[in-house]
């Protein structure tokens, strides 16, 4: 039998410390782990969510509940308008004679990021029931942000996980530096944004990748990176990178492009490290199955593991009440099963009709 069940919903405030532990999976300035920039991005969320203005984010997280009572924080998401800011991320783009130029991204776009599941809830499937959630919540109220696709970026394979160093960093960009001359002038500019003291190219990563504001990082690439790096200048070792995912996130690309399907393609090359960042129309997302009709049966957890809701309301006041439970049952013909106890966890009822998605 079940002992517990994940539910997925907008944060709260009282979801703030749960989240920033949970964010202590991740390495990046897009989870926070302090107590303090969690409940200013849950603030962010609320406020979108309000409606009272075009909507810049929205933070879903999953909340395990378990069969005897209690419950906690075991991650969390976010789909997040991308420049709403002003800061549009730049990106290198391969051109047809294999060098790579610079671009900003300026398609309406929402951007899957900051997700993590805490360490010892890894391995359930929450990690994918958080990215449906949000591939639903996209699709449906993607016009509400004023965005009509979505965005991943997928960290590549690092030589070093804490400074986000690789080959591309290291022989590619490190080297355009060093050619045009402004490495030095880079590092002191990072040292002052940041107050970090940068002696080598490892720790000017780490600042770039891991402190450095948006804002800040591309007005440094604007003003001393080149605009075009040449293809003699990319080995096919670098190049590769540019089209891999580290280990770690295999499994979250592997998940989106069975979500979006072939719609689902690589669109640019993150530019401090060469990572790839993938794009799809949101109104390819998923919709669910049903509505389905509900059977309660004293049964085990059953075979399918799926994401129950109840079909989307309409505009802001949908998006706050979007609420899914992740749950195992049974699929007969038209027909969703699932246990008695599963049914008094979720509350949900035998006269309910629920919209469903396969995870």
């Amino acid at each position: 039998m079940a002992r517990s069940i994940v539910a997925i919903r907008p944060v709260q405030e009282e979801d703030a410390q749960g989240l920033a532990q949970s964010n202590r999976s991740l390495n990046s300035p897009h989870a926070p782990t302090g107590l303090e920039a969690v409940k200013r991005i849950i603030a962010a969320s609320q406020d979108s969510l309000s409606g009272k203005s075009v909507p810049t984010q929205v933070n879903v997280v999953a909340e395990e509940m378990y069969v005897h009572g209690g419950r906690r924080i075991v991650g969390g998401g976010a789909l997040v308008k991308m420049g709403s800011d002003g800061e549009y991320p730049i990106l290198w783009k391969p051109n047809d004679d294999g060098s790579f130029s610079r671009f900003r991204y300026t398609q309406p776009t929402l951007e899957f990021g900051g997700a993590s599941v805490a360490l010892d809830a890894q391995n359930m499937g929450v990690g994918k029931g958080i990215t449906a959630a949000r591939a639903l919540i996209a699709r449906k109220y993607g016009s509400l942000f004023g965005a009509g696709h979505v965005l991943s970026d997928f960290l590549p394979p690092l030589d070093n996980v804490d400074t986000k160093e690789n080959i591309f960093w290291s022989d590619v960009i490190v080297s355009a530096l060093r050619e045009s001359g402004t490495l030095q002038q880079v590092m002191a500019y990072c040292q002052e944004k940041t107050g970090v003291h940068i002696e080598d190219t490892s720790t000017l990563s780490a600042v770039i990748g891991n402190t450095m504001s948006d804002a800040d990082r591309n007005a440094m690439i604007d003003q001393f990176f080149p605009e075009t790096i040449t293809a003699k200048s990319i080995s096919p070792e670098a190049r590769r990178i540019t089209q891999s995912v580290n280990g770690p996130t295999e499994a979250a690309r592997a998940n989106l492009l069975k979500i979006f399907g072939d719609a689902f393609k690589i669109i640019g090359a993150f530019p401090i490290n060469g990572g790839p960042n993938y794009a799809a129309p949101a109104e390819l997302g998923p919709t669910g199955e049903g509505p389905t009709p509900v059977r309660i049966r004293e049964l085990t957890e059953g075979r399918v593991k799926m994401l129950l809701f109840r079909p989307l309301g309409e505009g802001f006041e949908g998006l706050r009440n979007f609420h899914a439970s992740m749950v195992r049952g049974d699929i007969i013909g038209s027909h969703t099963i699932i246990s008695e106890e599963t049914a008094r966890m979720t509350g949900i009822k035998k006269s309910d009709e629920l919209m469903r998605f396969r995870l």
